[in-house]
């Protein structure tokens, strides 16, 4: 098949196949067809007007009202939970050197998971609040009220506490040479 050119009003040279012995009209034709299909298969670029600009920093999460009831129930939680970490770590201390130190780590890593299982974790919007951490400050000592409120049963089974940690405190002390005594 031959090429035919063709000169454009603009100075631009226009070239197509065709069929032997076409005339000028229906190359023009031709080439006329061809560049109204490249138009229409290519979209037409239009600027668009400028837009807004998006906020994309994340809204601080909202407390209310009645999510504060379920967190100070879990506040108080993490509270008691703390004072039971810290009692279960004081107490490891009656036991022998060795079974101390795995018992110490073995409250520790409990204690650490209560803390922040998703049951007693505290909702994002309640994480820093100072009305939640008065919370968890009433968790921890509302057992010693309640032991105090108890009258000398409660009194009683806090010096028993006491004094046993006192006896064995003394029991690993060192004697006037600096030995430990042995077991």
């Amino acid at each position: 098949m031959p090429t035919y050119s063709i000169k454009g009003p603009g100075g631009k040279t226009y070239s197509i196949e065709g069929p032997e012995g076409a005339t000028r009209d229906q190359v023009v034709s031709a080439i006329q067809r061809r560049l109204a299909a490249q138009q229409s298969a290519q979209p037409e670029f239009k600027p668009e007007a400028p837009r807004e600009r998006l906020d994309l920093t994340p809204a601080p999460p909202e407390t209310s009202l009645l999510g504060y009831i379920p967190e100070t129930a879990k506040a108080i939680g993490r509270g008691a939970a703390g004072l039971l970490e810290s009692s279960a770590f004081g107490t490891a201390f009656a036991l022998p050197e060795e079974a101390e130190q795995a018992a110490r780590g073995a409250v520790t890593e409990t204690g650490r998971a209560v803390q922040e299982s998703s049951l007693l974790a505290p909702g994002k919007a309640y994480e820093d609040n100072t009305f939640i951490s008065l919370m968890e400050g009433l968790g921890s000592t509302l057992p010693f009220l309640a032991a105090g409120l108890s009258g000398p049963l409660g009194w009683a089974a806090g010096l028993g506490l006491g004094v046993s940690a006192g006896r064995v405190k003394q029991a690993n002390a060192p004697n006037e040479r600096g030995l430990r005594k042995k077991k």
